[in-house]
């Protein structure tokens, strides 16, 4: 037990409390609003927050890198997507020590092959691929 407890507020972000979690390397963090107790956030409802963000569509999940040159063309994934009148849901990207980066999109729409396609012709390494 510690005496100088770490909290978050009601309004605080979920990174700050994953945050808090990995610095302090504790499983939980107490919730407190104007001196009481509402609630404790834990790493099970960051996962779980995590997890809804990463499947947030009934679409398709796409993983591609981009190589080293590829990545500094700085390409336009948003627009891309709605060439192909998808509708982008989640994107989350990720830079690699190489100079390639990692992207993580998340779609809704029909064309998502054509999309996948245009990837291919910028480059990309399509490196996975899942309908939800």
């Amino acid at each position: 037990m510690v005496t100088d407890v770490a909290t978050l507020g009601p309004n605080d972000p979920l990174a700050k409390a994953a945050s808090l979690m990995l610095k302090k390397r504790i499983g939980g963090v107490p919730v407190v609003h104007e001196g009481r107790l509402k609630g404790i956030i834990t790493e099970s409802d960051v996962f779980k927050a995590l997890y809804l963000i990463l499947t947030s569509s009934a679409g398709s999940i796409v993983i591609f890198e981009d190589p080293f040159q590829a990545s500094q063309a700085n390409h336009d994934y948003v627009g891309l997507c709605l060439k192909h009148g998808c509708r982008l849901q989640t994107l989350l990207r990720h830079p690699k020590p190489n100079g390639s980066v990692m992207y993580y999109l998340c779609l809704e729409g029909q064309n998502v092959d054509a999309f996948i396609r245009d990837l291919w012709a910028m480059s990309s390494q399509v490196v996975w691929t899942e309908k939800n």
